[in-house]
């Protein structure tokens, strides 16, 4: 998925380590497989490690577009960056 695409009706996917998601427009729900399902709204985000299971989906009628930020890092900050110490 492109860093900024409206949100399709469903999605899961775990391939990256770390995941924050902003909405920009619309509603988003977030599932994942250890925290009780959460709703958001255009300007609220949220950071999950991107290897817990989850799935989002649109909860909104009408559209719904999420910036999505991803890292494939575990060990580093991802990105190319080093963790700081």
């Amino acid at each position: 998925m492109p860093p900024l695409s409206p949100l399709p009706g469903r999605s899961r996917l775990t391939e990256f380590a770390g995941r924050i998601m902003y909405v920009l427009e619309g509603e988003m729900a977030l599932h994942t497989d250890l925290y009780t399902p959460v709703r958001l709204k255009a300007g609220e985000s949220v950071h999950l490690d991107g290897m817990m299971g989850h799935a989002y989906l649109k909860a909104s009628e009408g559209p719904c577009k999420v910036l999505c930020v991803c890292t494939n890092e575990h060990s580093g900050g991802g990105l190319g960056i080093p963790a700081l110490p």
